[in-house]
């Protein structure tokens, strides 16, 4: 039964589980609960709306890159006929936390999901959300041009949300989007989690040509950031 996820990333720290999988539901062919989460939509990964996309196509891995400092990958889905959509996934070391950067060749509309986990509780801040569980928190900040960000709560009739924990079995959750507008190219998300020390963006700006910088801190400590977009 396989889902159109690949690229969708999953983040759990500490035993907890942040940003997950939607699950699967059963095996009846053609039905739309089930098609739901086989498809893109339910998944962590960046749409282009506007287009469609051939489900059966390559994701490559382009690049894979680890040092002392960073963890570095990029993909590239070529189910888009019409765009190239890269997704980067940068893992930084000693300040503990992700970017996730999805990048279209040219301007276009894209939406980025993001399930939460069951028991995951988003609060809305200026620049995104901060997770939370009991005692445990993780916080979502996106860089540079801000999108348009939603929570959607679970609700009856509507699928977003949901997370299929067992045979035709589903559990409330939300679901975060990420909306960009047609005349932008990238969104940029960092997600870090507050333990063992509190975690903050100082600053943060992207160029129109992809270059990214940010002041980051974690404690007392500081980091100056610098990301190009290749």
């Amino acid at each position: 039964h396989s889902h159109q996820d690949r690229g969708s990333v999953h983040l759990y720290t500490r035993g907890r589980p942040w940003l997950v999988d939607s699950g699967f539901h059963s095996y009846q062919t053609g039905d739309p609960t089930r098609n739901h989460f086989l498809s893109r939509e339910a998944h962590n990964l960046p749409l282009l709306p506007e287009l469609s996309h051939d489900n059966k196509a390559r994701v490559e891995l382009e690049r894979f890159e680890v040092t002392a400092q960073f963890h570095d990958t990029v993909l590239l889905d070529r189910g888009y006929r019409e765009a190239e959509l890269r997704r980067r996934a940068l893992y930084l070391v000693a300040p503990d936390c992700w970017i996730i950067w999805d990048e279209t060749a040219k301007p276009m509309r894209m939406i980025q999901n993001w399930q939460v986990g069951l028991g995951g509780t988003p609060r809305r801040n200026d620049r995104g959300f901060e997770l939370r569980s009991r005692d445990q928190s993780v916080t979502m900040t996106w860089l540079g041009h801000l999108p348009t960000l939603r929570r959607h709560a679970a609700t009856e009739g509507d699928l977003r949300g949901w997370i299929a924990t067992k045979w035709k079995t589903l559990e409330p959750a939300s679901l975060i989007t990420a909306e960009t507008p047609s005349n932008r190219q990238r969104s940029v998300v960092l997600i870090a989690p507050s333990a063992p020390q509190e975690f903050a963006v100082a600053r943060s700006y992207v160029t129109v040509n992809g270059l990214l910088t940010a002041v980051l801190m974690r404690g007392p400590r500081v980091w100056d950031l610098t990301v190009d977009g290749e």
